[in-house]
């Protein structure tokens, strides 16, 4: 009768510490999610350096579109304040700028840049990033 007391003793010891274990880390995993996103990155302007600005975060809330609908993206590189920008779907503003001198560049490709580079492929994007910011 006493080892079916010890056995009996343990194995609630045992469902106690598993259920303390599980709640902690409930707790730790709720906590992790509750948090604030940090501050966007800004990195350093330096000549010849492709710059990311940051896009505001999606949220399911306020989403205007469903998710599964996928527009293509259309990438426009022109000349932005001097400089090269590159533009998603017609915004206003670039998402990603180069900071190359747009008078520093031919006139051919200056005549590009003021009518705009059009493309929907990544990675002719990227070629296309690469020839100016060398």
């Amino acid at each position: 009768m006493k080892k079916y007391q010890i056995f009996l003793t343990l194995t609630v010891l045992a469902i106690i510490a598993a259920a303390i274990v599980c709640l902690t880390l409930l707790f730790q995993s709720t906590k992790k999610t509750e948090s604030n996103d940090p501050a966007p990155f800004v990195p350093r302007q330096t000549q010849g350096q492709v710059n990311f600005t940051s896009k505001p975060s999606a949220s399911q809330e306020n989403s205007e579109t469903p998710s599964f609908v996928s527009a293509p993206t259309t990438y426009t590189i022109r000349e932005y304040l001097g400089h090269i920008g590159v533009f998603e779907n017609d915004s206003p503003t670039p998402f990603q700028e180069i900071d190359v001198l747009v008078s520093t560049l031919p006139p051919s490709d200056r005549a590009l840049l003021t009518k705009g580079i059009t493309t929907e492929h990544k990675a002719q994007l990227r070629s296309l990033l690469e020839d100016y910011a060398s």
